[in-house]
């Protein structure tokens, strides 16, 4: 099943989680929101796995520039926007090891 994605640009939309603003990104879409939230939905699991790749499948590195505040740095701004996307969502990048094992918050669950 493909997922069905229609993304309608939302001036000044703001969102911020627990560590920092998300920047670069920008997203307003009744459905998708819809669909991400109702977990018997068709199109719930195949949201799910597409945000998982976005905040997995990346060559972004984390800059904590404070404690409590985590900056994305990237070569390409769509790459940071991208993984910006998938933390609006909750579906965090939270970093890289020495072992390049990457650590990921999903819903503030460590996986």
């Amino acid at each position: 099943m493909i997922i069905k994605l229609l993304f309608n640009l939302a001036p000044e939309i703001k969102k911020f989680d627990a560590k920092g603003d998300i920047t670069n990104f920008h997203l307003y879409d009744e459905e998708f929101n819809k669909h991400l939230k109702q977990k018997n939905h068709e199109n719930y699991h195949n949201i799910q796995l597409f945000l998982t790749c976005l905040s997995l499948c990346h060559t972004v590195i984390t800059d904590s520039k404070e404690i409590t505040k985590t900056v994305y740095q990237s070569s390409s701004p769509d790459e940071t926007a991208l993984v910006n996307a998938a933390r609006y969502f909750s579906f965090v990048f939270s970093g890289r090891d020495i072992n390049n094992n990457i650590f990921l918050e999903i819903d503030k669950n460590r996986v």
